[in-house]
């Protein structure tokens, strides 16, 4: 059991829509086109994101065989929840259609900003279209401020979505930051969703964390698996890894046996954090952002599980 890093695979152009970051790699595996499509966010001089994709071969994701001819999905209309800014977050195909999770942001006076998830669909993952210009999850009692990152899969009759809440804006360090905590919610059609009254994965505080966020479950040998970032006091993210027999009831590994550490002098020197995990054959690949929160670009590990 361990996880091997591979090294960066890609930075942001520098340029136009895509001058900085690479934010929250979303991967899908393409068999017909024998590629391993990557969505991620990018962010133009105004830091207004948008997403484009990364194609990269299977047998070795390292290697990129080309990248979306500008972005794919285009900030939403003035006004409405993402008119500041979208990012993916997990994709699932409901009867030959792809439907992508996305998380909006809007900018606040009071507060720096809003977060919330919204829902496009396609069917050849390079045409989209917003199923609504309104959130998919509005803000609930539950989560009166932000929610987002939704991760999606199909489990049985039913779909299961992980995401981070928050409740309130709290002050680390003389900086604003979500409480954010992972919730669960069920839906029959992927489209309309009840979240959970009770979390499912806290901070623990006596590590001193304040955040949990950017869920990212996956089901193998019978287990869920869950990788997802940590903010700690006096650092930045670290991704931690959490197993499940029923994916409500989580166990932390303390063990370290899935650490994904910083590298000195490398592009994830500061901070590790936005996992997904994709499956291809046998083997099992991570993607993952490193310094600034994807600012650096973003990378591969690969399980052995």
């Amino acid at each position: 059991m361990q996880c091997t890093k591979r090294g960066l695979i890609l930075g942001p152009d520098g340029k136009g829509w895509s001058k900085t970051h690479c934010i929250l790699p979303v991967p899908v595996y393409l068999q017909d086109k024998s590629c391993i499509r990557v969505f991620y966010g990018s962010c133009d001089s105004g830091m207004n994101s948008r997403i484009g994709y990364v194609d990269l071969d299977p047998e070795d994701p390292l290697k990129v065989l080309g990248r979306s001819n500008g972005y794919v999905i285009d900030i939403g209309s003035e006004g409405t929840f993402d008119d500041c800014g979208v990012v993916p977050s997990s994709v699932v195909c409901i009867n030959s259609i792809y439907y992508l999770y996305t998380v909006g942001f809007q900018r606040a006076e009071r507060s720096p900003y809003i977060l919330l998830p919204g829902l496009l669909r396609s069917s050849d993952l390079v045409n989209f279209t917003r199923l609504s210009e309104s959130p998919l999850i509005p803000r609930c009692r539950i989560s009166p401020i932000s929610h987002g990152a939704p991760c999606v899969i199909k489990d049985g009759g039913v779909y299961r979505m992980w995401l981070w809440t928050c409740t309130k804006w709290i002050v680390i360090d003389g900086k604003k930051f979500l409480d954010y905590r992972i919730h669960h919610a069920c839906s029959d059609d992927g489209i309309s969703w009840e979240i959970d009254d009770i979390p499912v994965l806290e901070p623990d505080v006596r590590l001193g964390e304040f955040a949990v966020a950017r869920p990212w479950v996956f089901k193998h040998n019978n287990l869920y698996h869950m990788f997802y970032s940590a903010r700690v006091i006096g650092k930045l993210y670290r991704l931690k890894y959490a197993t499940s027999l029923d994916g409500l009831d989580w166990a932390v590994d303390k063990k370290g046996r899935f650490a994904i550490e910083t590298s000195p002098s490398e592009w994830d020197s500061e901070m590790t954090c936005y996992a997904s995990v994709l499956r291809v054959g046998s083997r099992l690949f991570l993607f993952y952002n490193g310094d600034g929160n994807g600012r650096s670009g973003l990378g591969l590990c690969e399980l052995d599980l």
